[in-house]
């Protein structure tokens, strides 16, 4: 039995760009109504999506350009499909029509009744399944037309008046068309596929049952073997031929779709069998590798995904932001080769097994000496480094650099490969001669990291020009403190196994086995654990949360992160916040707080374009540095990138903050801060200071909930790895804890009284855990504003 050493990998985290991020190809606006469907086509060169009023538009991918505006129907739209430039819809009003999608010219309209599963066959044949009973289902919305009571099934001639084929009462909830009109049907209760070589026909059809609900299935391309997906997690492959299931892979979660490389060209013959993508009831896309059963990489996306397809390695999405009734066509790429979290534990693994083997011509007493759990740590850091190293420099060119100077704080920006940014200090004086010299700077010693997400960073590296015996050093280590990043290497036991000879005495000659050592995961908080469960919906609330962690200049806010994450979960499970509502940002730049709150010369940032005028509550929090400026006294907050003895420059101010706020037309604005602007600890040689500004008063319906006044310090709570402040907010909260009266409902005033408490709350545990004084903030007009209700 393995048992499993966890080696902590501290991680520093520098201004490193990383090429292989989702990129956003086009933006799609122009719906006037709620988006309720989207479709991709299988070649990835069109997209349709419908909204509320019945009205669709067709998309081309390559320009992301409306091409055209189909209308027709009179109620809400049931079903889409595109496929090879056609387009067809369904609609509550009984009727299904067919367009020509580049055109607009419209090729088929009936009634049909309640239409509830539409799929293209082609340009000539379209297959439907048809719902006998009345359907009301008013508020259309993404996912609602899923009734299970569908009792006919009929492929129809697009240019005929005629059905083709018929089955009556086939107890489908759903179909999945494959190769030469072969046929896949999910029962109503969901528990059993039906597979049919020709569609109608019954030769050769074959049932298989499940014990968990069957979500959906996908054909495998190059042949009729097919994948099902099931609520447990589970992807079961069948064979069509043996009628058996003769895969498996489990996932974390459930499969809301499948999709396999719909391109084939003789560079990817036996990719796009091989590799495919997943999409996870949390929006969570994984890719998995089909012959070896397994999981290679996965990605969380910020908006819902709506579809997606994979061509060769790249997968292509369609994400909605519903809150802004825009769609966006993204890529991704490299979610098909291993991680390099992957790819270092497989080296590390590897070659300590080969470590602890005893050497052919190494002597027993030397082998015991070296094989010991202190020595295998040690080769354990070693080790992981030198793979880090090694990976993150793969195929880099040095050579490849270029650079700016910032003469005011002496200090070059240097990128490498356009894949490693950093800040290089160099004095003016020097700076000539640096940047002269720059093409033939030998790069030396370069150490590298890996991040919460698998990026590279860069830490330490010397540069040392050809002409010159001057040496200039980055290291990032001197900027930032270190975070740590679990590693999970699987290792067997260390067992010890020295030849002996017969006249020896086991007892005397064969040493003790000696244990791994076992890091177990920080314990989850348990605020963070069994969220109450209320009936509240905001759907036209809206909410900006930021945790500012891994600063560059000064160091980190350590839970800050964990605090943000927490914080979007209460708001969805909690307060009925739409995920799609949130900005969630983590590590925010100074340029993140200007989009999402506006400038000094513009506030329409994406903040106010998301507000709904009376409508939207507004919820902000925030969790990482503020300071103070020290000559005009006026508090910001401090961007990751932002030197805080800067930060006037640098920063975003408060009093910018409060100001454009004040200029939502929001129904009430809520403001929720776990940051200190005094300065202390971040800002040198200094004392904390008192930062002035108006801030919450100036805005009507706003309420400020902060973490700390005046000159006092915001602490950590290292035990439940949250901020003092935020874990006390959420345990207001959780299980009603500061539901004073009983009556089921939070008022801001009530969490105040909670959180502030001098003998159970923030000031009382920052005192017992810190020794300092920590007295939380609450203002602004609507401080009886209700917050949560149970």
């Amino acid at each position: 039995m393995k048992n499993l050493l966890i080696l902590f990998i501290f991680l520093c985290l520098g201004h490193i760009t990383l090429a292989q991020q989702p990129v956003t190809i086009h933006t799609l606006t122009g719906h006037q109504y709620p988006i309720t469907h989207v479709k991709l086509d299988k070649e990835g060169k069109q997209i349709i999506s419908a909204d509320k009023s019945g009205t669709i538009k067709v998309w081309d991918t390559s320009t992301g350009k409306c091409q055209q505006t189909l209308q027709g129907f009179k109620k809400p739209i049931l079903d889409i499909d595109i496929r090879e430039g056609t387009v067809a819809a369904s609609s509550l009003d009984k009727t299904v029509k067919i367009w020509n999608g580049e055109s607009g010219q419209l090729k088929f309209s009936r009634k049909m009744g309640f239409v509830t599963n539409i799929i293209l066959l082609g340009s000539q044949k379209f297959l439907i399944n048809k719902n006998t009973t009345k359907l009301n289902l008013p508020g259309l919305l993404i996912g609602q037309v899923n009734t299970n009571q569908r009792e006919t099934a009929e492929v129809w001639f697009t240019s005929g008046k005629k059905y083709a084929s018929r089955l009556k009462s086939p107890n489908i909830s759903k179909a999945i068309a494959g190769r030469f009109h072969s046929l896949i049907t999910i029962s109503n209760d969901q528990l059993s596929v039906t597979y049919r070589p020709m569609l109608f026909r019954n030769f050769n059809k074959f049932r298989l049952k499940f014990t968990s609900k069957i979500l959906t299935t996908e054909f495998i391309p190059g042949d009729n073997n097919f994948v099902v997906a099931l609520s447990n997690g589970a992807l079961k492959f069948v064979n069509d031929g043996t009628e058996e299931i003769y895969k498996i892979i489990q996932l974390k979660q459930s499969a809301k779709q499948v999709r396999f490389s719909q391109s084939v060209s003789f560079d990817t013959r036996g990719f796009y069998d091989r590799y495919f993508a997943v999409l996870g009831t949390n929006n969570t896309l994984y890719t998995c590798d089909h012959e070896k059963r397994k999981v290679l990489n996965s990605s969380t996306t910020t908006y819902p995904i709506q579809d997606f397809l994979v061509l060769d390695n790249t997968i292509k999405t369609v994400e909605l932001d519903a809150a802004s009734n825009i769609l966006f066509f993204k890529r991704y790429e490299g979610l098909f080769t291993l991680s390099p979290q992957v790819r270092i534990r497989r080296y590390v693994e590897k070659t300590l097994k080969e470590w602890q083997q005893k050497g052919k011509f190494e002597k027993s007493a030397d082998y015991v000496k070296r094989v010991t759990e202190a020595n295998r740590q040690k080769q354990l850091k070693t080790l992981t480094q030198k793979a880090i190293n090694s990976l993150a420099q793969k195929d880099l060119n040095w050579k490849n650099s270029k650079n700016e100077y910032d003469a005011d704080n002496e200090t070059f920006k240097i990128n490498i490969d356009n894949t490693y940014t950093f800040y290089l200090k160099v004095p003016l004086k020097e700076a000539k001669e640096f940047d002269s010299n720059f093409k033939n700077t030998r790069y030396e010693n370069a150490q590298f990291t890996l991040d919460a997400q698998g990026r590279f960073r860069l830490l330490h590296v010397e540069l040392k020009g050809i002409y010159s015996s001057k040496k200039y050093i980055y290291d990032n280590t001197q900027q930032v403190a270190f975070n740590s990043n679990q590693l999970a290497i699987k290792l067997d036991p260390i067992k010890i196994k020295i030849p002996t000879k017969p006249v020896q005495k086991p007892s005397e000659n064969n040493p003790k086995t000696t244990q791994n050592v076992v890091s177990t995961a920080p314990k989850i908080a348990e605020v963070d654990l069994n969220l109450p469960k209320t009936n509240m919906q905001n759907r036209d609330a809206i909410a900006v949360v930021i945790g500012n962690r891994n600063y560059l200049k000064t160091k980190e806010v350590q839970f800050a992160i964990n605090d943000a994450r927490s914080i979007k979960k209460y708001l969805v499970e909690v307060l009925g916040f739409q995920p799609g509502n949130i900005y969630y940002q983590e590590n925010a730049t100074k340029g993140d707080f200007e989009i999402l709150f506006g400038n000094q010369s513009n506030y329409q940032g994406k903040l106010y374009n998301t507000v709904k005028a009376g409508k939207s509550d507004v919820f902000i929090f925030y969790s990482g540095h503020g300071a103070p400026d020290t000559k005009n006294f006026k508090g910001y907050f401090v961007p990751v990138e932002c030197d805080p003895q800067y930060v006037s420059l640098a920063g975003y101010p408060i009093d910018l903050f409060y100001r454009n706020l004040a200029k939502l037309p929001a129904k009430s604005v809520t403001v929720v801060l776990d940051a200190c602007f005094s300065g202390a600890e971040i800002l040198k040689n200094i004392s904390p200071i008192g930062v002035k500004s108006k801030g919450i008063k100036g805005i009507k319906n706003g309420v400020l909930l902060a973490s700390s006044q005046g000159t006092q310090v915001s602490s950590w709570y290292n035990a439940k790895r949250h901020g003092l402040f935020t874990y006390f907010f959420l345990k207001a909260i959780h299980n009603k804890n500061a539901d004073a009266n009983k009556d089921n409902q939070l008022t801001f005033k009530e969490i105040y009284q909670y959180i502030a408490n001098q003998t159970e709350g923030v000031p009382y545990w920052a005192r017992r855990l810190h020794n300092v004084e920590q007295m939380p903030a609450l203002k602004g007009k609507n401080q009886t504003k209700v917050l949560v209700k149970y």
